[in-house]
């Protein structure tokens, strides 16, 4: 695994570039007309979710990446991560178009024989996935176009993350999400100025803070790995 400096500028440059952008129209807003500020609150508002989302699939992403190239058993793995990590034999032991070698002959074609008939070769076949190298699919980091806080939940219950933190600023991811929303559908202008930019904006600095810190620190020190 690489340094911990490393990491954390590899995490921290994302994250510099997208907050650059915001100061900038902050400070467009601070010198523009009155009657322009209304153009410029909606664009810093989308700016701003843009960037959470953005940053928030980067960074999963790129824990995902960095788990893939340490070439890890799947075995070794903390349990969630396990699962992560067998995402698409799951996905494919639910297939019953393929109804297994176990599939009696002779019997009726019914959804429930092909379920037993499937589940009997993957407990079969377990201990041989346990040894494979990790490969952990881009889809888990998938924000789905839509970053409201049950999507973060998902993403870092399946990436064996503590949710306690982000359940405090829940309200404030979903309302930048329906703000963002409003916006797009053509919203009422009385409620984008009504919105309070510099509180969400906080709160989603610490958010992302607490994103980065979870994975420069579970990488550095091994987190992901199953602990003896």
């Amino acid at each position: 695994m690489k340094a911990f400096d490393d990491i954390n500028a590899e995490l921290e440059n994302d994250w510099t570039w997208r907050f650059a952008e915001l100061v900038r129209l902050e400070n467009i807003y601070k010198f523009v007309e009155e009657n322009s500020k209304i153009v410029v609150r909606k664009a810093q508002i989308l700016l701003l979710y843009s960037h959470f989302e953005g940053y928030t699939k980067f960074a999963f992403l790129y824990y995902i990446i960095a788990i893939n190239e340490s070439n890890t058993k799947i075995k070794n793995l903390t349990s969630m991560l396990k699962a992560a990590a067998m995402h698409n034999v799951f996905r494919e032991y639910k297939n019953l178009n393929k109804t297994g070698k176990y599939f009696p002959k002779g019997l009726p074609n019914e959804t429930e024989l092909k379920e037993c008939s499937r589940r009997l070769e993957f407990v079969e076949r377990f201990h041989l996935f346990l040894d494979d190298i990790a490969s952990i699919p881009d889809e888990i980091s998938d924000t789905q176009s839509n970053l409201k806080p049950e999507v973060l939940y998902k993403i870092l219950f399946q990436l064996g993350f503590s949710l306690d933190f982000f359940k405090d600023y829940q309200g404030e991811i979903q309302k930048l999400l329906n703000y963002r929303n409003n916006i797009a559908h053509g919203g009422h202008q009385e409620a984008i100025e009504k919105f309070p930019y510099d509180e969400i904006k906080s709160s989603i600095i610490l958010i992302i803070e607490a994103i980065r810190e979870l994975i420069r620190d579970s990488l550095y020190e091994n987190r992901y790995l199953q602990s003896d």
